[in-house]
């Protein structure tokens, strides 16, 4: 992971521990599986977990935070994409079509 990582220095050498402490942590959630590279956020296996211990709470996070990768097959995976337009496309909005009085209204696209 090291290399493939943006380096950082500083003066401060506590923000540098921080900084690649938690490049450390990220590595810990990148899982190769034979349907390809996964994000996990538990490391031990939680109940409401699907395929591969996966949850799709830090996956935006994740994503976000594997950009910076040298190497972005961890990011570059086919249905990602898809994943998020599925999300985007069909499931909740929420619209403030609602005459103007700042509430807020929920729908199914």
């Amino acid at each position: 992971m090291k290399d493939n990582i943006p380096f950082f220095e500083c003066p401060d050498k506590s923000f540098e521990q921080i900084y690649y402490f938690r490049w450390w942590t990220f590595r810990k959630h990148i899982k190769k599986t034979p349907d390809g590279f996964v994000f996990t956020e538990f490391l031990d296996k939680v109940g409401h977990s699907g395929k591969y211990n996966t949850t799709s709470c830090a996956l935006g996070h994740h994503i976000y935070e594997g950009a910076w990768l040298r190497d972005k097959q961890y990011i570059a995976m086919p249905g990602f994409g898809t994943w998020v337009m599925q999300a985007a496309c069909s499931r909740i909005f929420i619209s403030t079509a609602t005459g103007g009085h700042g509430h807020f209204s929920a729908g199914i696209w």
